[in-house]
């Protein structure tokens, strides 16, 4: 029981040292466990890393699939499928030479041909195999090259992605496409020292693409590199807002009354446009024995209008007055606003006829106090 005490811990601690690997069970004597150094436990030359042997259907190497000579058909194999000479050991042999096998067999535009003869393949990093005029070398020595710098022209050390554009060359000197395109404000419209038609490039909002508009109506700038400026331009050709103001009516007691008509109200959004007012009256209903007479200055967005009337029974006059204004561009039309003028007569005035100039209650009146007074004086006596 003792000596049973004392192995015990050994014997833990010789488990615990031993690999895993050397507990589990190698049925092909391979040296290899199965699991992921040994995907087949039943055949001792199927494990990870062993020499592959091409297009027979078996993944000996447990690379995941079997490797084929030529994967993409390309008509260049891969190096690993190569067992005339023993590469491993004769590097040097010619044979072994890199240049004579696929540099990526799973893609097939990656190859050693020079199909545009030029003296390189893709392989080598020539980006376009069928243009002999592009490679991968800087010919023109800018630092950049066709394929991997971007140089849209390597026979010109004026044309490479790290130049400025310069107008009138006809070179597309920063390789963006384009040639003799400078938009220096960055606002989408080429300057006209270009051919442009940016008057200011320098200024991202003055572009033909920003026509003039309200806020830019009135800032003396031609904003859309059209040649003309503010109220000259069609783009500030808008009508104004006419308001003829709020409906007017007035007592008639009689003489003349006079009223106010007030268009101040009416605005243009072009300050620049020159406004001219015209106000005009027209009777409204059956009333026309009243007589209007209107003063007004095209200058001005005020009217005076005097009423009067001759003595009749008549109690309204109604009259229409409309004030139209015209922006003095001949683009536009002239626009009108109209309001309602009434003069009404109370019930409670009293007309006068021509034999009443005078009231004949104030004779009956005075001889009444007359006889009253001459019968005073008698009794007195």
């Amino acid at each position: 029981m003792t000596l049973l005490r004392l192995a015990l811990p050994a014997l833990l601690l010789a488990l615990f040292l031993v690999p895993a690997t050397a507990l589990a069970q190698d049925e092909d004597g391979d040296g290899r466990a199965a699991g992921p150094l040994d995907c087949d436990d039943t055949d001792a030359t199927i494990y990870l890393g062993a020499p592959e042997v091409c297009d027979d259907g078996i993944d000996q190497s447990c690379s995941g699939g079997d490797l084929l000579e030529d994967a993409d058909e390309d008509g260049w194999n891969d190096v690993r499928c190569f067992d005339a000479v023993d590469c491993d050991a004769t590097p040097e042999d010619p044979a072994c030479d890199d240049e004579n096998f696929d540099c990526d067999d799973s893609d097939a535009a990656l190859n050693r041909d020079d199909a545009d003869g030029d003296g390189f393949s893709t392989c080598e990093d020539d980006c376009d195999d069928e243009d002999a005029t592009v490679d991968p070398v800087d010919d023109d020595g800018d630092g950049f090259d066709e394929c991997s710098g971007g140089d849209c022209d390597d026979s010109s050390v004026d044309v490479s992605p790290s130049q400025d554009e310069v107008c009138g060359d006809a070179l597309d000197n920063d390789c963006d496409g384009e040639a003799d395109n400078i938009d220096a404000d960055a606002d989408g419209a080429i300057s006209e020292e270009c051919g442009g038609e940016d008057c200011d490039d320098d200024d991202a909002s003055l572009n033909p693409n920003n026509p003039e508009a309200a806020a830019t109506c009135n800032d003396t700038v031609d904003n859309d590199c059209d040649g003309v400026a503010d109220n000259l331009d069609d783009d500030c050709f808008e009508e104004p807002e006419v308001v003829a103001g709020a409906d007017l009516q007035d007592r008639y007691l009689g003489g003349t009354v006079l009223v106010v008509l007030d268009g101040s109200d009416t605005t243009d959004f072009n300050v620049a446009d020159t406004l001219t007012y015209q106000w005009t009256i027209v009777v409204d209903g059956e009333a026309t024995d009243g007589v209007v007479e209107l003063s007004a200055d095209e200058t001005s967005p005020y009217g005076f209008l005097r009423f009067r009337a001759p003595a009749s029974d008549t109690q309204d006059w109604n009259y229409i007055a409309t004030l139209t204004v015209s922006d003095g561009n001949p683009a536009t039309d002239d626009v009108s606003d109209a309001i309602n003028v009434r003069f009404w007569r109370p019930s409670y005035v009293t007309q006068k006829g021509c034999s009443q100039s005078t009231p004949t209650g104030v004779p009956a009146a005075l001889a009444m106090l007359l006889m009253l007074g001459a019968t005073t004086l008698r009794r007195r006596r």
